[in-house]
């Protein structure tokens, strides 16, 4: 014999269960939960194919399409922000480096020809910004800091996107069983009020 209160208990908290992502379908489970227990168009139900008019499948799909939207403003939406926005600093950074750089060495070049010093105009750019063209230059842009700055912002961006998939697949996974628990549990509903409603008196 099939136990009217746990059926009508499975549908009221399927009817809860799915009430934001499909309020039609919640309405359907509400109403067949009062045909159970109250006998309200008990006959009609009974008459009725339960399975097409309730739906399971599309009750799930729009569950999951819910669930994905949630998902898109959970935390893994601010990661990938992040993520997206580091992606320009290593640019910036190097470009930011590079103009500083090559301001300081115009004004050391140009002192250099004024005084007539060759051995400073002479030497690789590189080598100069290296060693700060002579100290214009701050010691947080000489090249090798620079570099420096660019490398961490890439690894930070690399463990972001690995951290961002990550956390998305698991996720994904915990939704995708949850959609197959709400499936699960809409079948043994629909089954447990359509045996009830046929073996009523």
């Amino acid at each position: 014999m099939i136990d009217q209160a746990s059926v009508v208990q499975t549908l009221q908290t399927l009817a809860r269960q799915i009430g934001a992502s499909d309020s039609g379908a919640a309405l359907r489970l509400t109403m067949l939960s009062d045909a159970i227990e109250h006998g309200t168009n008990a006959e009609a139900w009974a008459y009725s194919d339960i399975n097409t008019l309730i739906g399971p499948d599309s009750i799930v799909e729009r569950y999951r399409k819910q669930q994905e939207v949630l998902s898109r403003k959970s935390f893994i939406s601010h990661l990938e922000i992040i993520r997206n926005t580091f992606i320009f600093l290593p640019i910036i950074v190097t470009w930011f480096g590079i103009s500083q750089a090559t301001e300081a060495y115009n004004t050391l070049v140009s002192a250099a020809i004024r005084n007539k010093e060759v051995d400073i105009y002479s030497q690789p750019f590189i080598y100069l910004w290296q060693q700060r063209f002579g100290g214009l230059l701050p010691p947080y842009l000489t090249l090798s800091n620079v570099a420096l700055f660019d490398v961490v912002i890439l690894l930070i961006i690399v463990v972001l996107t690995f951290l961002t998939l990550s956390l998305a697949e698991k996720i994904a996974a915990e939704k995708e069983l949850d959609a197959q628990r709400l499936r699960a549990n809409l079948v043994q509903a629909i089954t447990g009020a359509t045996l009830y409603l046929h073996a009523r008196p």
